[in-house]
């Protein structure tokens, strides 16, 4: 049975605007009945130059996917005070969701100038380097991550993430420090469970590894990747009938999910 790949793991936990941008391409829509926008247009007509207001409601109209209003407003939340960091963390979330990375990275710098205590900018910078950028950039990205997490030390998200870059470089004893402090911050994340669950299993803790990827499961019942793990878990420790009970319960959540598919395969042609 194939080990599990740190490479195969997903890109980290993101800010929920970017899971937002990526669901779906930019589309025009009719805000008309949406309150939360008509509370927020409301404020910038009485205050035209308000620019918490512009980023909030930018901030609305990427959660529906409407990237042009978004950047309309997140620019003009820039123009009513350039020293305002969010939108210029927000539009870079946009830009990098259409692929332009240069100018993604640009923005999140100009954010991270304008208010060197925002975390969010330093957050955002390294995942793009991690995620997309060459990863001779990654002593960078480390350095962000190691800002973002001085900034705001009660921040899960950072620490995990920072410990999937590690897990990307095979420090896997770091990458399980990094995630152990992310489950001590919040402990309902099945994601950091998972990532920690590989590290584990490229250290060949097997037990300790199933421990995590039954956790995970237990948080989310339909995390695919988690019953996947389990099983090769499974697998590695002989038992062979558990590990197709997990491969089935990924494929029954996710009936092309490829990895699920391949491993069910392998242990089938392994059966004696």
């Amino acid at each position: 049975m194939n080990r599990i790949s740190p490479h195969a793991l997903c890109k980290g936990i993101i800010t929920a605007l970017l899971i937002a941008l990526a669901a779906l391409p930019s589309q025009a829509q009719n805000h008309a009945d949406d309150p939360v926008i008509a509370s927020l247009t409301a404020v910038i007509r009485a205050t035209p130059n308000d620019p918490v207001a512009y980023n909030q409601r930018g901030a609305t109209y990427a959660a529906k996917r409407d990237f042009n209003s978004a950047t309309q407003d997140f620019l003009a939340s820039i123009n009513a005070d350039p020293n305002y960091a969010p939108p210029f963390v927000n539009l870079g979330l946009i830009r990098q969701i259409q692929g332009d990375f240069e100018q993604a990275f640009d923005l999140f710098t100009r954010a991270a100038s304008v208010d060197p205590t925002y975390a969010r900018a330093f957050l955002a910078r390294a995942d793009l380097v991690r995620n997309h950028l060459d990863h001779a950039t990654y002593p960078q990205a480390l350095e962000d991550y190691d800002r973002g997490a001085q900034i705001a030390p009660d921040d899960p998200v950072i620490v995990h993430n920072r410990g999937l870059l590690f897990q990307t470089q095979n420090d896997h004893v770091r990458a399980i420090e990094d995630f152990t402090d992310a489950i001590s911050l919040n402990p309902r994340v099945a994601e950091t469970f998972n990532a920690r669950g590989i590290s584990r299993a490229a250290l060949n803790d097997t037990k300790g590894a199933l421990d995590d990827f039954v956790t995970a499961i237990e948080i989310n019942s339909n995390y695919v990747a988690a019953w996947t793990n389990r099983g090769k878990m499974l697998a590695e420790l002989g038992e062979k009938e558990r590990a197709e009970e997990a491969f089935s319960a990924a494929l029954i959540r996710a009936p092309n999910d490829p990895d699920a598919r391949a491993a069910l395969t392998q242990l089938r042609q392994s059966a004696p």
